[in-house]
């Protein structure tokens, strides 16, 4: 399967506009997936806005739990239950030209497990492996925590008698991508060192999402590299991105200005489940901030939004609720239906496609400078992390 990564301009911290080729399309860097909380939105508002044709991309991610691990191991029917899901979920996708891909996401618990006990990492991958055969939809490329791939040594592809989960890849040609967890920074340095020498299966490097701050190493290690990665027509992946954390800032697009050449959003609610009012969890994206603030602490008239995306968002019905929405007067069927939480996702994903498009383009320009510095709070927040 071909995946071609090639690199064109680049500009501060060595931020990179990338074209990826892949066999049905191409799209281009910094970019962000589109999920199933996007595509449930869309159904949920009933609006016809091709999500996945703004984008060519969408990412599916299945999560291992303990829970996962049981019925692997004593559910007759589960592997095709699984196969049903993930082949429903994929057939949702409204371009069915989009760059599919599959992110297997074992949580901590899981890894403790699969650290600990060789049974139970053979039990996960061997049911990875029976999910990947028994998929009828084309995936493009597969993401898995390097826990549940083989030790560092990668030198084993060309033995031909081990077949573990990297052996299987190798065998039926698979784009595959190891997600290292950021914060681990032996971890980072030796897959990233690794992974760059690994040939055109791997044409992205995954990296677990963390602010700054909180993983300043490993991100040095990696932004000091950008450019040899780049130049090894590989790109970068972040996943388990929070849409929100902290301050309001999209942490979607702040992955963008670090090392991130394609953001995944983590199956996080973006909301505040405690707050009574579903109208206090809306929140609006704000392209002149790259946030997402409340509605009650947007700090433009909330009627100026709506022109970024009439042409987009064209039947009155949801013209209305919007107005409803940002006017603070839903109907019970409104909030009944998830309508404020479903709008809130369409709008942001509608602008936020628009704002990639304008960071391409200061990256082909040279004046990506000037365009962090005109996100007010973005650049702000960059800035107090020293960035």
């Amino acid at each position: 399967m071909g995946l071609d990564v090639i690199p064109h301009e680049r500009d501060i911290n060595n931020i990179s506009r990338l074209e990826i080729k892949y066999r049905r399309g191409t799209f281009e860097t910094p970019n962000r997936f589109i999920n199933k909380h996007d595509l449930n939105s869309k159904s949920g508002l009933g609006v016809n806005v091709a999500l996945t044709e703004m984008r060519n991309l969408f990412i599916n991610e299945y999560r291992i739990n303990l829970e996962t691990l049981q019925s692997v191991q004593n559910t007759n029917d589960y592997l095709a239950t699984v196969t049903a899901r993930l082949e429903d979920e994929f057939n949702r996708v409204d371009n069915s030209n989009a760059l599919k891909a599959l992110y297997f996401s074992p949580n901590k618990d899981v890894i403790g497990k699969i650290k600990g006990e060789p049974s139970i990492r053979k039990n996960v991958t061997e049911f990875i492996v029976d999910i990947i055969g028994n998929l009828s939809t084309e995936i493009d490329l597969y993401l898995f925590r390097v826990e549940l791939l083989s030790p560092i040594t990668l030198n084993h592809f060309g033995n031909g008698g081990v077949i573990d989960l990297l052996g299987f890849l190798r065998q039926k040609d698979l784009n595959f991508s190891p997600v290292i967890p950021i914060k681990e920074y032996h971890a980072v340095t030796n897959y990233t060192e690794s992974y760059m020498k690994e040939s055109s299966l791997v044409p992205f490097l995954s990296y677990t999402y963390s602010s700054y701050p909180y993983a300043r190493n490993s991100y040095r290690f990696i932004m000091d590299r950008l450019d040899k990665i780049h130049e090894r027509n590989k790109a970068i992946i972040t996943v388990d991105a929070p849409r929100v954390f902290g301050t309001d800032v999209s942490r979607i697009h702040y992955s963008n200005f670090i090392i991130s050449d394609i953001t995944a959003e983590g199956y996080h609610n973006g909301f505040n489940e405690k707050e009574n009012n579903p109208i206090m969890r809306f929140r609006l994206f704000d392209k002149d901030n790259l946030n997402l603030p409340e509605l009650n602490n947007i700090k433009k008239n909330p009627q100026d939004y709506w022109p970024d995306v009439s042409s987009e968002l064209n039947e009155n019905k949801i013209e209305q609720l919007f107005f409803r929405i940002i006017n603070k007067s839903p109907t019970a069927e409104d909030i009944k239906n998830n309508r404020p939480s479903y709008m809130s996702r369409i709008y942001e994903n509608i602008v936020s496609t628009k704002e990639y498009r304008k960071m391409r383009d200061s990256i082909r320009a040279s004046n990506l400078k000037e365009y962090r510095k005109s996100k007010k709070e973005m650049n702000s927040l960059l800035e107090s992390e020293q960035l």
